[in-house]
C-alpha cells in the first residue's frame, strides 16, 4: 500500500507498536528521539530506504518517532511482507542477517558476562584479522570532545577499538573495557557501548552497537533506528557523530 505525508506529519511515534515497515520512495524522513524532555534529530531516512523494519522483526515498540522533512511517499509493508520481499533481494537479505547477527553476539556476551560474572568483551571475531595495513588516527573534532582528549590526533595501535561512556551513579555498568571513555553527564548522548571501529574485509568500518541516539558517519546514519548498524570510512579524514545530529560528541577519523 503505498501512503504520502506532508511535511511535518507523523509516520509514527515513539511508543507505537510496530506493525509495519516503510520503503521511503521518495522524500526525506527524520528520525527523532525524545531525551530530558527534548526532540533530538537522529538522522533522516532517504529514498530507497527501509524504515521501521527492525522493530518490526523484533516485535517492539517504535524507539524513535518518524517524521517527514519534506514531501514524503512510502510503500507500507506489513512485517511478513517485508520478508518476502528480503527474500528476493540478497543486498537486503545480507544487511538483515548482518545486523541481527551482531545484535545475538551482544546478547550472548552480556549473558556469558551475567553467568561468569566477570567482564564482558566485544568478540573481536566481527573484524577481518588484524588491523594490517590500515593506518587509523582519531581527533577531536568539538570543543566538548577536546576538553576531554586534547586537541591533538591519537593514532589507533589496535581494531576493535571501542568508544562509549563510563556508568553512571547507581546505573548498572555494562562491564564491557572501552578503549576511549567519553564523559558525558545526563540526559546521555552516549550509551555505555555506542560504537566500534573495526576491520572488515581489508576496510576500515564503524558499527553502531545498538546505541540510543545512534551514530553517524560522513552525514549517514547508522544504528538501530536506520536502514543500517555499519558505514565504511573513506581514505583520508572522516566525520563521525555520537548521539545525533547536533550532539557534541564530534570525531575526526582518519585512515591512512
Amino acid at each position: 500500500m503505498r501512503k504520502s505525508f506532508k511535511a511535518g506529519e507523523v509516520l509514527f511515534a515513539e511508543g507505537d507498536p510496530s506493525d509495519s515497515v516503510f520503503r521511503i520512495i521518495s522524500g526525506t524522513v527524520d528520525v527523532l528521539r525524545d531525551l530530558g524532555g527534548k526532540s533530538i534529530l537522529l538522522g533522516s531516512v532517504g529514498e530507497g530506504e527501509f524504515l521501521g523494519e527492525m522493530g518490526a522483526i523484533e516485535f517492539l515498540p517504535r524507539n524513535a518517532t518518524a517524521t517527514a522533512s519534506n514531501m514524503v511517499e512510502v510503500m507500507v509493508l506489513e512485517p511478513a511482507e517485508f520478508l518476502d520481499r528480503v527474500s528476493t533481494d540478497p543486498e537486503a537479505a545480507r544487511e538483515l542477517i548482518s545486523r541481527l547477527s551482531a545484535r545475538l553476539r551482544d546478547v550472548d556476551d552480556r549473558l556469558v558476562s551475567a553467568i561468569k560474572g566477570a567482564p564482558a568483551k566485544i568478540n573481536k571475531s566481527v573484524a577481518a584479522g588484524k588491523s594490517g595495513p590500515l593506518t587509523l588516527t582519531l581527533a577531536a573534532a568539538s570543543p566538548v570532545l577536546e576538553r576531554q582528549i586534547g586537541t591533538g590526533a591519537r593514532p589507533i595501535a589496535e581494531l576493535p577499538y571501542l568508544i562509549g561512556r563510563p556508568a553512571d551513579y547507581g546505573e548498572a555498568d555494562s562491564g564491557i573495557s572501552l578503549d576511549l571513555p567519553i564523559e558525558d553527564p545526563a540526559p546521555h548522548r552516549l550509551s555505555q557501548s555506542h560504537f566500534i571501529l573495526l576491520e572488515e574485509w581489508g576496510e576500515a568500518v564503524v558499527r553502531d552497537l545498538c546505541s540510543g541516539l545512534g551514530t553517524i558517519v560522513n552525514a549517514r546514519s547508522i544504528g538501530r533506528d536506520f536502514p543500517t548498524d555499519v558505514a565504511s570510512l573513506d581514505s583520508g579524514e572522516n566525520e563521525v557523530i555520537a548521539g545525533g545530529r547536533d550532539s557534541p560528541y564530534r570525531f575526526s577519523i582518519t585512515v591512512g
